[in-house]
């Protein structure tokens, strides 16, 4: 979550969510990783049965993904874990939180983003920079850009191509443009 004041930007960041800062040139990504980084040999060991070709459904990939949600839930709101507010409002004292100044002059975006859009960049790679994401969203239509990712995850129904943990995810996103 974000706060907007005429002088600077507060921000909250917590689980699988992203934050782009774009002013004076310069681009900002705030993103917790804390989540994807529980299990990463199991989460190594699905990407490669995935892109053998074992798909979601495949029993290997089923006892993997058991094994990897059983870590978490043991790891969730822990302090060597991360932490997702709805299930504990205390976890919000551990949220990547901060401030940026905003410039008094024009020319600044913030785009707030969950894990399944930001695909586009760090699971897809059909966008190759967060800059480039920022523009691809300012210019197109919000349906479109949806009916992209999930063009790209049904043209890829196992995850053979682009490994990840579920065959789609929630793609949400607010934009905020001063121009």
């Amino acid at each position: 979550m974000i706060r907007l004041s005429e002088q600077k930007l507060e921000y909250f960041v917590l689980g699988d969510s992203s934050l782009c800062i774009y002013t004076n040139s310069t681009l900002d990504h705030i993103c917790d990783r804390r989540l994807q980084q529980i299990g990463s040999p199991i989460r190594s060991s699905i990407s490669s049965l995935l892109k053998e070709g074992h798909g979601y459904m495949s029993p290997e990939i089923k006892q993997q993904k058991q094994t990897l949600l059983a870590l978490q839930n043991q790891l969730r709101n822990h302090k060597d874990g991360y932490f997702i507010v709805s299930l504990d409002p205390d976890a919000a004292e551990h949220a990547l939180i901060g401030e940026k100044p905003l410039p008094s002059q024009k020319n600044w975006t913030i785009a707030l983003m969950t894990d399944g859009l930001s695909r586009l960049v760090d699971t897809f790679e059909v966008i190759s920079s967060w800059e480039n994401l920022l523009r691809y969203l300012a210019e197109t239509p919000a349906i479109q850009v949806i009916e992209r990712i999930r063009a790209i995850e049904y043209a890829d129904p196992n995850g053979q191509k682009y490994p990840r943990f579920h065959k789609h995810d929630d793609a949400s996103m607010l934009m905020i443009q001063n121009t």
